[in-house]
């Protein structure tokens, strides 16, 4: 089939997550991390990001490499447990036991979005 290709519908983001009208969108032709052949850390680093917030799939694969490399280009890096989905489920929960927390602060979605609120208040 069609696979992943930009602008299929199987690669369309669904509406409940957006994309807003304030949202940056940097497409990614090939690799499986959000860093590889896109211009995302010119743009994260443009905005004076220094902290990367990780969720979705594959956290076996695009998580930990896209937090891997965040982590070698200067970034502090977070990810939510319970934001995250991967295969098989016991190999995600390793994963984030003994990969991640060398080089990501692990939390849940509750407590990220609580530190969000505390930070605009």
């Amino acid at each position: 089939g069609e696979g992943l290709l930009p602008g299929s519908d199987n690669a369309r983001i669904i509406p409940e997550f957006g994309p807003a009208d304030s949202d940056f969108i940097v497409p990614r032709i090939h690799g499986v991390t959000i860093f590889h052949g896109t211009e995302m850390d010119a743009l994260l680093r443009n905005l004076n990001v220094k902290t990367v917030v990780l969720l979705g799939v594959s956290l076996n694969i695009a998580i930990l490499g896209s937090a891997i490399e965040a982590v070698n280009s200067g970034y502090q890096v977070v990810v939510p447990h319970d934001g995250t989905a991967a295969t098989p489920p016991a190999y995600a929960q390793a994963v984030l036991e003994h990969s991640l927390p060398m080089v990501a602060t692990i939390t849940d979605c509750q407590s990220l979005v609580a530190s969000f609120t505390r930070t605009a208040n």
